[in-house]
C-alpha cells in the first residue's frame, strides 16, 4: 500500500524468507497480491484523505459479566470525505455470515477511538476477487 510500484515477487520472496516458508509458495502470494492491487477498494485507498494497514488493537467490552478485552487486527482502514471505510481481506470461501461478527466488532472498535464514523465495511474475498459491502 505504502509502495505501489514495489516487485511483488521480490516482496513474496523476502517474506518466504524471513517466515522460513520456502520460496515455493513466493509465486502464489504474489499472485494473491496482485488480485487485491487490482481491486476497486485498492484504488479507493490510494486516493484517501488517510490510509492504515494491518492496525492491531485491543479495548475492554463494557457491560460484560467478566472482564473481557478483544482483539484484533483491521487489514485495511481509510477515510473518504464522508467517513471511514475499513476492508478486510480473505481468501478460500464466501462466508458473509461468519465475518459479520467480526466486521461489526471493527466498526465498534474504530468508532470508540474517536476518529470519526465508519461509513462502510466491506470484505474483498481475494480468490474471487469480489468485494461485499456489509
Amino acid at each position: 500500500m505504502t509502495n505501489p510500484e514495489a516487485d511483488l515477487t521480490e516482496l513474496a520472496l523476502s517474506l518466504c524468507a524471513n517466515q522460513e516458508l520456502g520460496e515455493e509458495k513466493a509465486e502464489e502470494y504474489a499472485r494473491t497480491a496482485l488480485k487485491v492491487t487490482r481491486s476497486k477498494e485498492w484504488t479507493r485507498a490510494q486516493k484517501a484523505k488517510r490510509l492504515f494497514t494491518e492496525i492491531p488493537y485491543m479495548r475492554k467490552l463494557e457491560g460484560t459479566e467478566v472482564e473481557t478485552l478483544e482483539t484484533g487486527v483491521m487489514d485495511l482502514v481509510f477515510e473518504e470525505e464522508d467517513g471511514w471505510v475499513i476492508v478486510d481481506y480473505k481468501t478460500g470461501g464466501k462466508d458473509l455470515e461468519g465475518y459479520r461478527l467480526q466486521l461489526t466488532a471493527y466498526r465498534e472498535a474504530w468508532e470508540s477511538f474517536g476518529v470519526g464514523g465508519v461509513k462502510e465495511v466491506g470484505i474483498y474475498f481475494v480468490d474471487h476477487e469480489e468485494y461485499v459491502e456489509l
